[in-house]
């Protein structure tokens, strides 16, 4: 047995097919790529840029549409804050929130014609309206002082306070306060309903109602 240490043959590294050595053309091609890419990434820039604009039209010539699009928001009083109330609106249909020691319920608008959810078919008013046909039995007298919304709510509050407990309650459409009035039923036992005051026709649980 030879007892001589074994080398090993020696390693020859082999080009790859298809490389080149680095230099030469490769030079010339990769001084071509940095400006290339630059000029790429400020096209790609360019829309994010035009993007951050305004998304109403602000050019020459006539503008689209009519001028209350480009109007400031109209302030609306029903969503105004005053006395001892603070809290944002929610601006959700359906929707309650505690916000700043506040309870809310934002309501459906114009929703004020009862829960039958079928139409009232002696309505003089929901013969030809097919798009906004009213949903309930419940039909305004043709006075224009209901304006066919008076009973709207927009939205309920509670507050408590140091001495008492604050009730705010928002209607869509108010021109005459004389012809409108509502209940709120104060505590109760559940499955126990008694009936709201003034025949408005509903029943819920409840201890006492604050009729306005």
């Amino acid at each position: 047995m030879d007892s001589r240490a074994r080398r090993s043959p020696p390693r020859v590294a082999h080009p790859v097919q298809g490389t080149r050595p680095y230099g030469g053309d490769d030079m010339r091609a990769r001084g071509l790529t940095v400006p290339l890419l630059c000029s790429l990434a400020i096209i790609a820039g360019a829309p994010a840029a035009l993007a951050g604009g305004t998304s109403l039209y602000s050019g020459p010539g006539p503008r689209p549409g009519p001028d209350v699009l480009y109007g400031a928001p109209a302030v609306a009083p029903q969503l105004e804050n005053v006395g001892v109330w603070s809290a944002a609106p929610i601006l959700v249909s359906g929707a309650s929130a505690y916000r700043g020691g506040e309870f809310l319920y934002q309501d459906f608008l114009y929703d004020d014609h009862g829960a039958a959810e079928a139409p009232d078919p002696t309505d003089p008013k929901g013969g030809g309206n097919l798009f906004s046909k009213p949903n309930g039995t419940y039909t305004y007298p043709t006075d224009p002082a209901y304006a066919n919304d008076a009973a709207d709510v927009v939205e309920l509050r509670v507050k408590p306070l140091s001495d008492a407990t604050a009730f705010r309650l928002t209607l869509n459409t108010l021109k005459d306060a004389s012809l409108v009035a509502f209940s709120i039923a104060i505590g109760g036992t559940p499955g126990v309903l008694r009936s709201f005051p003034a025949g408005a026709n509903v029943q819920a649980p409840a201890d006492l109602f604050l009729t306005v």
